[in-house]
């Protein structure tokens, strides 16, 4: 065993025996969602009968990865989404008591519900019972309204901060470096005012939504500051092969590499400036560079460009492709409502369980078995007055989304049965063109990565922490397309910055 691989294998045997705040810088492949997992339901069988332990992710992919690798989620765990926990554990049971308002609320990331200020945003709550979010330049300031209120309600409300105080033991927080400025005072305030025990693994190199305000900053400050955060490294990638490790070490700043290794390979391709995506992929193949039967990631920057590429794929290699498609709920009103019941239609694993702990804070055993009365007349047929009285008896106000109720919408996804692939990756190929945002926490065989969605295009600079998000994707193999001379000059310059030993060319 290498020392990297018995260094991790030692910190984490103690870690799970220690009890209290713990901080864990990671490399990617190091295993840091696993050690979570494996730390959750450890110290699952440490609590008294009254608490819990929530692990809390930012993206719905997270939390259904976490999900997958516990396997039986232990009673006294939950594990969901930021928003999803402070919906349920905070801002739903308090809010009325906040503000006294009399009528339930209904939350919204449509524009006409964005603003700017605080006090606007509260204003509207009063008024119209409508609960939205900053618009793009505020939230690009590290502010998150959501955690705002959830703050506000916390310092203010005595019963809020009792029942969270009381109820959670401890809050696992992954993938801290897309904090924003707000989560990260909020987060803090439950450590150090109400006495929340924190685990925090992250990575600063992988901060991929610094677009939205997310920063590094906020870990890194937790790293170098004294705080009784027990603080620990995860240097080991035993995801990736060395060659692929070596080249993502070495345009990493402050870590030196003395020697480049041979398992592994990174290839290199510069096509036509015109060049279509298909036809490049299309030589990969008939070159036996890409192995159809392996996984395979393509990763390029936006939907549009995705969608064009597998179309045109599939017409020559006859479906043997798919892409990972933004969640269709994702702009309505009611989306997190929407989506539970199209996994509960589509899955079999998802139970009423699953939409109870998604929408609703608490609940008895009763209202549960009427709802899944309600949820099995849907799989047997679904209606979009059965849709309309799913949401009232859970208290949900359909709304319209571009001039169609959401009851609508709903049905016309459950109507056709290929949308079970938006809801279960399981079914997909094992070819899937995606975006890096899309890639992260997942990896592939062999991934293929057009640069030219690396390039920030104002300031003409390779977007560092999504080309190491890219590239550590890989198990075996990377392939670059690159049809812009910039990227090997912004390679190199990195690679000059950090000890000047290698050039790109040693790479590949």
């Amino acid at each position: 065993m290498s020392d990297i691989a018995t260094h991790d294998k030692n910190v984490k045997k103690e870690l799970l025996e220690y009890q209290g705040n713990i901080l864990i810088l990671a490399n990617a492949g190091s295993g840091k969602t696993t050690f979570l997992t494996e730390k959750l339901k450890s110290d699952s069988k440490k609590l008294d009968n009254y608490q819990k332990l929530a692990a809390i992710t930012f993206t719905r992919n997270a939390t259904e990865e976490i999900k997958q690798k516990l396997v039986d989620i232990p009673d006294n765990v939950v594990v969901s989404t930021i928003d999803s926990f402070l919906d349920k554990e905070i801002i739903l049971p308090f809010i009325n008591q906040k503000y006294e308002i009399q009528t339930s609320v209904q939350f919204s990331f449509r524009i006409e519900h964005k603003f700017s200020h605080y006090s606007i945003g509260i204003r509207q709550i009063l008024q119209d019972g409508i609960f939205g979010t900053y618009d793009f330049p505020t939230s690009q300031q590290g502010k998150n309204f959501k955690c705002e209120v959830a703050l506000d309600i916390l310092k203010t409300i005595d019963s809020a901060s009792e029942y969270i105080k009381y109820k959670f033991n401890t809050l696992y927080i992954d993938e801290f470096q897309d904090c924003d400025q707000s989560m990260n005072d909020l987060f803090l305030y439950l450590k150090n005012e109400l006495g929340i025990y924190l685990f925090i693994v992250g990575d600063d190199k992988q901060s991929i939504y610094q677009w939205r305000g997310a920063s590094p900053k906020y870990i890194n400050n937790l790293w170098k500051n004294k705080n009784d955060f027990r603080k620990e490294r995860f240097i080991g990638n035993f995801r990736s092969l060395p060659r692929i490790v070596d080249f993502s070490l070495a345009l990493t700043p402050k870590v030196i590499i003395d020697n480049i290794r041979e398992e592994g390979s990174i290839l290199y391709l510069e096509p036509n400036q015109d060049y279509l995506k298909e036809d490049v992929i299309k030589y990969l193949i008939d070159n036996g560079d890409i192995n159809l039967q392996e996984e395979n990631y393509f990763l390029i920057g936006n939907n549009k460009d995705i969608e064009e590429t597998v179309t045109n794929l599939n017409d020559i290699f006859l479906n043997k492709f798919d892409c990972v498609r933004k969640n269709p709920f994702i702009e309505c009103t009611n989306s997190i409502f929407l989506e539970c019941i199209a996994k509960y239609y589509f899955l079999d694993d998802f139970s009423e369980y699953d939409v109870l702990n998604n929408l609703f804070p608490e609940y008895n055993d009763e209202f549960r078995k009427e709802l899944l009365k309600k949820l099995n007349r849907l799989r047997q047929q679904p209606t979009q007055s059965l849709i309309a009285e799913i949401a009232s008896y859970l208290d949900v106000l359909i709304t319209n989304y571009e001039d169609k109720l959401e009851s609508q919408i709903l049905l016309e996804i459950l109507s056709n049965l290929d949308n079970k692939k938006l809801f279960d990756t399981n079914l997909m190929s094992n070819n899937l063109i995606m975006t890096t945002h899309g890639s992260k926490g997942l990896a592939a065989d062999t991934v293929v990565i057009f640069v030219e969605y690396l390039i920030d295009r104002y300031k003409q600079e390779l977007k560092f922490e999504d080309h190491y998000v890219a590239i550590t994707r890989a198990k075996s193999k990377v392939i670059i397309i690159d049809n812009q001379t910039i990227y090997t000059n912004e390679i190199n310059r990195f690679l000059r910055s950090n000890n000047g030993k290698f050039s790109f060319e040693d790479f590949i």
